[in-house]
C-alpha cells in the first residue's frame, strides 16, 4: 500500500508539470512571453544607461569643480605675489636707505610714495628699542611697539627676511592690519630696529569681492603658522582663525600645491579646496567650494534623468502588458 501512494503522488506530480510546460509552451508558441521579454530587457537597458551617465555626470562634475578652484587658486597667488613684491621692493629701498644714513629725506620720500598704495594704511619705522622712529601716521611718534610679534621676531633673529604678521588691530589706526616688516641691521650687523607697512586685509577681500565667485565659495589667505590673514566666504569671518590642526597643512606635508575634499576643522562644512604655498612668501592662497552647491546642478540633471528613466519605464510597462 505505501508504494502504491508514492506512486499516486508522482503520478499527480507528473501531470502538474506536464500541465505546466503545455501552458509554457502554448506562451511560448502564441509569442505572449516575447513583448514581455523585451520589455524586461529595454528596462534594464534603460536604466543601466541611466546609471552610467549620472556616474559619468558626477565624475565630470567633480573634475570641473577641482579645475576650477585650481584656476581661481593661481589667479589669487598671482595676484597676492604681485601685490606683496611691490610693497617689498619700497619696504627694501627704505631699509637700505636708513642702514646707510639713518633718517633721511629719501627714507621719508619712499615710505610717503609707498602709501599711494591702496594696499597700504601705513609705513613707519622702529628703532632698536621699538620707539617709532619716523610714520605715516600722524601722531604715531610717541608709541613703541616693542611687544608686536613684528617687532620682536626681527630682534631675536639675524636673518634678513621678510615677515607678514597675523592680522593685528593697530593702535593708531583702530582696525585690522596686517604688518611686513623687514629687520634694519647696524654696519656691525647688530640690531638696529626694523622697517614696516600696514596691509590692508580689505584690499585682498575687495579683489575676492570683485571676482563674482559664486554662494559656496571660499578664499583664503593663511599664514606658514597657520593663522588667516585674510577671506571671503559666504558664512562667516574668518580672519585670525587658526587652521593649523586641518587638512590643510596635512596637504602641504605631502606637496606644496593640490585639491582635497574635506569637512571644515571649525564649522564642519564639507568643501572641494585647491591651495599652493607662494614660494617667496610665508603664505598660503586657498580657494574653496562647498560640496552641497558645487553638486547642485549634478543633482537637477540627475533627477530630470531620473523623471525621464520613471516615465519611459511607465510607457513600455504599459506596452508590454497591453
Amino acid at each position: 500500500m505505501p508504494a502504491l501512494g508514492l506512486s499516486a503522488r508522482g503520478i499527480v506530480v507528473a501531470r502538474g508539470l506536464g500541465a505546466r510546460k503545455s501552458i509554457a509552451g502554448e506562451l511560448l508558441h502564441s509569442g505572449a512571453l516575447i513583448p514581455l521579454a523585451s520589455g524586461i530587457l529595454l528596462l534594464v537597458l534603460l536604466w543601466s544607461l541611466l546609471a552610467t551617465q549620472v556616474a559619468n555626470d558626477l565624475e565630470m562634475t567633480e573634475r570641473e569643480i577641482i579645475r576650477k578652484n585650481d584656476q581661481l587658486t593661481r589667479s589669487l597667488e598671482e595676484h597676492v605675489r604681485s601685490s606683496l613684491h611691490a610693497v617689498d621692493v619700497k619696504l627694501k629701498l627704505a631699509v637700505a636707505e636708513y642702514r646707510r644714513a639713518g633718517l633721511t629725506p629719501a627714507v621719508k620720500f619712499v615710505m610717503q610714495i609707498a602709501t599711494e598704495n591702496p594696499l597700504l594704511l601705513q609705513c613707519f619705522i622702529l628703532d632698536e628699542s621699538g620707539r617709532v622712529a619716523a610714520s605715516t601716521l600722524p601722531g604715531a611718534e610717541t608709541r613703541n611697539y616693542s611687544d608686536r610679534s613684528y617687532f620682536q621676531v626681527h630682534r631675536n633673529q639675524t636673518a634678513d627676511t621678510l615677515f607678514v604678521s597675523e592680522p593685528l588691530v593697530g593702535k593708531l589706526l583702530g582696525k585690522s592690519a596686517i604688518v611686513v616688516s623687514r629687520r634694519i641691521s647696524g654696519v656691525d650687523g647688530s640690531f638696529a630696529g626694523i622697517a614696516a607697512f600696514a596691509v590692508d586685509p580689505e584690499y585682498f577681500v575687495r579683489f575676492f569681492q570683485s571676482m563674482q565667485l559664486e554662494n559656496g565659495r571660499l578664499v583664503r589667505i593663511v599664514g606658514t603658522d597657520g593663522i588667516v590673514r585674510a577671506n571671503w566666504n559666504t558664512r562667516t569671518d574668518e580672519t585670525g582663525l587658526d587652521v593649523r590642526q586641518g587638512h590643510l597643512f596635512q596637504a602641504l606635508r605631502q606637496s606644496p600645491h593640490g585639491s582635497y575634499q574635506a569637512p571644515g576643522i571649525h564649522y564642519g562644512v564639507d568643501r572641494f579646496f585647491s591651495y599652493r604655498a607662494l614660494p617667496d612668501f610665508p603664505l598660503i592662497v586657498q580657494v574653496g567650494f562647498e560640496t552641497e552647491a558645487a553638486f547642485a546642478e549634478h543633482r537637477e540633471r540627475r533627477n530630470l534623468s531620473l523623471g525621464m528613466a520613471v516615465i519611459g519605464s511607465l510607457v513600455v510597462g504599459f506596452f508590454t502588458t497591453a
